[in-house]
This record gives C-alpha cells, structure tokens and sequence, in this order.
C-alpha cells in the first residue's frame, strides 16, 4: 500500500497498460483527484455534475465501505473517471473499517437523488469561490434538495 501523502509519489494512470486501478483516500476530501506535483500544464479535469445516473461497475478492489447508494461519478481526465463515495457513518466510526471486497454482494451504487443534489450544490458553491470565474448560485439555501424540482437550474450558472 502506498501512503497517499508521499510527495514523492503522484497517482496516474495515463501511461499504463492497467485496465483498472483504485485509488481511495485515507481521509475526507478531494485532494486525491489533484496531482501533487508543482506545476502540472497538462492536468485537466471534465466536470459533469448530470451523472448520478451512472453505476460503479468496478468488480474488484478494496473500497472499505459498501458502494449501495453511495457512488457519484462527477467527471473524468483524459485517463481516469473521477467517482466520490459517501460511505455511511459507520466507515469514519471504525477507522479499521469492514474491508468491503467489490465482489461481495451490494446494491444499485448510484447516489440517492437527494444526496446527489447536496453534492452538486456544495461543489457550485466551491466553484464559485474561485476569483475570476462566472459561476454563481443564489440562495442555496433555499434549494428543497429532497424535492424531485428543486429549482437549482435557476439559482446557478454552472448546470
């Protein structure tokens, strides 16, 4: 297992011959998707915020916490799909965790659409903190996020 804080060592598939490779953080965040290079001219990232409807299908691998409505594809670089977990409490309860294989049995992965909509909103409101971009969303907190409409394409730019 490779420490993920290693500065020496920077997560990319875009030169192997791997069909498959999983990395997961050891904590909160999304520092895993950015390379910890200094400068890195050919790093790039699509943002799709509409793919909540996209399964995990990844049949192997370590995930330590069961993916049953918990996945979110938001993007991909030119050489890997980006995905966030939500794992339930219990994951950051036991830092040991149950060490859920990807081949034992789960459910639809794909993220509630509730939860997808707490997502999209917490990641415009992160875009929209960066100087210099035209991305805005007004009154975030008025969205009704368990709502099948609720009415985010009319408080943001992004979507």
């Amino acid at each position: 297992m490779v420490p993920t804080d290693d500065p020496d060592y920077c997560f990319s598939a875009s030169k192997s011959y791997l069909d498959f490779i999983l990395v997961v953080g050891a904590s909160c965040g999304i520092d895993m998707f950015v390379p910890n290079t200094s400068v890195d001219h050919n790093f790039s990232i699509k943002f799709n915020l509409h793919l909540q409807i996209k399964p995990f299908k990844a049949k192997y691998g370590t995930l330590g916490f069961d993916p049953t409505g918990a996945m979110w594809s938001i993007g991909e670089t030119p050489s890997e799909e980006l995905w966030i977990g939500m794992p339930t409490q219990d994951f950051f309860d036991d830092p040991m965790g149950i060490q859920f294989e990807m081949d034992q049995k789960h459910g639809d992965t794909r993220l509630s659409a509730g939860h997808c909509r707490i997502m999209r909103i917490f990641i415009i409101w992160v875009l929209a903190q960066i100087p210099g971009r035209d991305i805005y969303i007004l009154n975030m907190w008025e969205a009704d996020i368990w709502s099948s409409w609720c009415g985010l394409e009319e408080m943001t730019n992004a979507l």
